[in-house]
């Protein structure tokens, strides 16, 4: 659990570990530079847990540096994942852990999440078809098909043994890396269920949409020069990363933003409906919102 200034979360976080159905586990939390009262907090656990969990400190070093403190520190034969702002439902590791004992062939298994606020409440879900979630998944990790939620994984040690750790060179999508990674080795395994909360955080990276773009990209470019893929997957994904962008500058009603991405989006994959189609449609919103009834969906309010 990398933890920075994460004082307001941790209690929550850290009480859904130990509240597991599977009481089997160590909770490594590793402090990256926090100036709140994350240590406080964090070590105040400890007696708590009869040792249980173990608080590292180091100098703010990022995402990836932390989850690698706490990878090397950990000493069981599964790891699991869970930021300080997020939350495990108690049949989380019970689910991962029966699915590991059953497929000794599946190196990682993930499942849903639904999403919370800052104040705690859910306000949606993710979604995202079964079909590209489980199996040899490689491709569609990279392409974007297949969306694995660190909250909700859970992988053997011996991945990391054997694909390496964390790529301290990304801040933002270390996680998609290593999942790859993994993927291009292992089977992976889906549980169509919600198993964790993950916490949209104003402030957060993911809530760096400039950054957030760049970091996809670089990680879209890393696995293209170790010719881990085709050029055409290259461009797929870059289609499916401009959109995605396209999407969150739309619901912000940043309209030219918008078209920019899009258009990109299509000229790097034309062959994605779905490219097309939001091209089409940020194209038209001028003229839509001229003829819809405000509370018509598509029109401005």
């Amino acid at each position: 659990m990398p933890a920075y200034n994460a004082a307001r979360y941790l209690p929550t976080a850290i009480d859904s570990v130990i509240h597991q159905s599977y009481s089997d586990w160590e909770l490594i939390v590793i402090d990256d530079g926090s100036t709140d009262e994350t240590k406080s907090v964090a070590t105040s656990y400890v007696p708590r847990t009869s040792g249980r969990l173990r608080y590292l400190y180091q100098s703010n070093r990022g995402p990836a540096a932390a989850r690698n403190a706490g990878l090397q520190a950990t000493t069981g034969e599964f790891i699991a994942t869970l930021d300080a702002d997020d939350v495990w439902l108690p049949m989380r590791l019970e689910r991962g852990i029966s699915v590991m004992d059953r497929s000794p062939q599946v190196g990682l298994v993930h499942s849903l999440v639904a999403r919370i606020n800052v104040e705690g409440n859910v306000v949606g879900s993710f979604n995202f078809p079964s079909k590209h979630q489980a199996g040899k998944i490689a491709l569609n990790i990279y392409t974007r098909r297949a969306n694995i939620l660190s909250p909700t994984v859970l992988f053997r040690r011996q991945c990391i043994d054997t694909v390496g750790l964390f790529d301290e060179a990304f801040r933002g999508t270390e996680d998609r890396d290593l999942w790859f990674r993994i993927a291009e080795r292992y089977e992976i395994a889906y549980i169509d269920e919600i198993l964790a909360l993950y916490r949209s955080s104003p402030g957060s990276v993911a809530s760096d949409s400039g950054l957030a773009v760049q970091t996809k990209l670089s990680f879209a470019r890393k696995h293209l020069e170790r010719r881990a893929c085709s050029r055409f997957s290259w461009l797929r994904a870059l289609g499916q990363i401009y959109r995605e962008q396209g999407d969150v500058c739309f619901s912000r009603g940043q309209l030219k933003q918008s078209l920019g991405y899009y258009t990109r989006s299509v000229c790097c994959n034309p062959f994605n409906p779905k490219n097309v189609y939001m091209l089409t449609r940020a194209c038209a919103e001028p003229w839509l919102r001229g003829i819809l009834p405000k509370g018509i969906p598509g029109a401005t309010t």
